[in-house]
């Protein structure tokens, strides 16, 4: 429906609304942001700001007047509400540099988690035995995670990617060959396994689980 014609002299609401609803979604963020996941921040912040141009549309039926330019606000706000909405749990508002690095194979533990930010799990010093098997997984919600693998180990991967891409990077051998891979996409998980270099003696087998919401996950042996 087209707004109505403007009556001389009739108040205009399109600014004082938008005012207000930018000061709700910026309000009802900075509350959330210390205590809630990115996506549900920006869910209150902009369900906010709906509210007022809910509010705004409703005075309008009997005071001012709002133009065609509140509209497509309402209709952006709603369009960037729907994509917070589908966001991961798991995407925090804060950035951190994580690292762990376990010296043996009995300090891996079971699983790694981070927020948002970028994570390295070093398990190029730990040293298996023949036969042995070390399990564990790492998750992150956004960011980058990059994974060090023994020379030696038979190494089996299963790689979640919400949003992003999945990198291989082998040792190069004498001739300068490598067995690179990578892939990415949207909505992506591929099981491989990977073995050592040509003329390194395969020693145990590390699986390793990595789950990443929204950017780049990159294994490499030491």
């Amino acid at each position: 429906m087209a707004p109505r014609p403007a009556v001389p002299g009739e108040f205009r609401l399109g600014g004082p609304v938008l005012l207000l609803a930018l000061c709700a979604a910026t309000l009802g963020t900075v509350v959330a942001w210390e205590h809630e996941p990115l996506g549900t921040t920006l869910v209150i912040g902009l369900s906010a700001a709906l509210a007022v141009f809910g509010a705004g549309l409703v005075v309008s039926a009997f005071f001012g007047r709002l133009g065609g330019g509140t509209v497509v606000a309402v209709v952006l706000t709603g369009m960037m509400l729907g994509g917070a909405s589908v966001l991961p749990d798991n995407i925090t508002t804060s950035w951190a540099d994580t690292r762990w690095r376990p010296v043996a194979a009995s300090a891996v533990r079971d699983g790694y988690e981070l927020g948002s930010g970028n994570a390295e799990l070093d398990l190029g010093g730990i040293r298996l035995e023949e036969g042995q098997t070390v399990s564990t997984s790492v998750e992150a919600g956004a960011g980058q995670i990059r994974v060090i693998v023994p020379t030696e180990a038979r190494v089996r991967i299963t790689a979640e990617v919400g949003m992003g891409a999945f990198t291989y990077d082998a040792p190069r051998v004498d001739n300068g060959d490598a067995r690179d891979e990578s892939w990415g996409g949207v909505g992506q998980e591929r099981t491989e396994t990977y073995l050592p270099p040509d003329g390194v003696e395969p020693v145990g087998t590390v699986e390793l689980r990595v789950e990443m919401g929204l950017g780049h996950v990159a294994v490499e042996r030491a």
